[in-house]
């Protein structure tokens, strides 16, 4: 059987690791990258995902120059406006508002550096479309009170907050961190797959 070739993961995000493992890769490292995630000035939203995954993965690379590296971000976009992490439930509680009874983007972009490609950074962005049902004042308070959209980007993608989505185009993994077929294919075109694919 071929050897399974290990990578690195370039974030500390719980719920990618989760669903790499789900996926039955193997043999990653974690390696979460402090950088500096500030919006430039009238930086559109795709431009500056795109731009903070780009700047993961070359971080990463100093480290680990001959590791395939996978790395990934997500955020929320109504129109221009980038929805970062709430700092408090006030801030939580507008994002809510805002996002009530109307249309926005969940963006991830994934980046892979293959070291038999040192020259090159791969960039994917995955685009989903969210549709939001008008929301009551007490399910907004509701979904604040539960505290599990601290440290996500807008909100997390639980069994809770899906309860107030009226529809979704694009990819629901995406929308929790990690587009699974965008991952699969650029890990495979850098050579990793998962466990159970591995051919003989």
């Amino acid at each position: 059987m071929a050897a399974l070739q290990s990578f690195v993961l370039a974030s500390g995000s719980p719920s990618r690791a989760k669903i790499l493992n789900e996926l039955c890769f193997e043999g990653f490292d974690i390696s979460p990258q402090d950088i500096d995630e500030s919006e430039l000035k009238n930086e559109p939203p795709r431009t500056y995902i795109k731009r903070i995954c780009s700047a993961k993965v070359a971080s990463a690379k100093k480290n680990h120059p001959d590791r395939v590296i996978l790395a990934a971000d997500t955020i929320v976009a109504v129109g221009r406006r980038i929805l970062q992490k709430a700092q408090s439930p006030d801030q939580q509680h507008q994002f809510m508002s805002l996002i009530s009874g109307r249309r926005h983007y969940s963006m991830t972009a994934v980046g892979i550096y293959n070291p038999k490609q040192p020259e090159k950074i791969i960039i994917k962005l995955v685009e989903t479309l969210v549709q939001m049902k008008r929301m009551t004042d007490q399910e907004i308070a509701a979904y604040v009170d539960s505290g599990v959209w601290q440290g996500c980007s807008g909100y997390k993608f639980d069994y809770m907050f899906q309860s107030l989505v009226k529809r979704i185009d694009g990819s629901v993994s995406s929308i929790q961190g990690l587009p699974v077929y965008t991952v699969r294919n650029l890990l495979g075109s850098a050579g990793v797959f998962p466990k159970f694919s591995l051919s003989k």
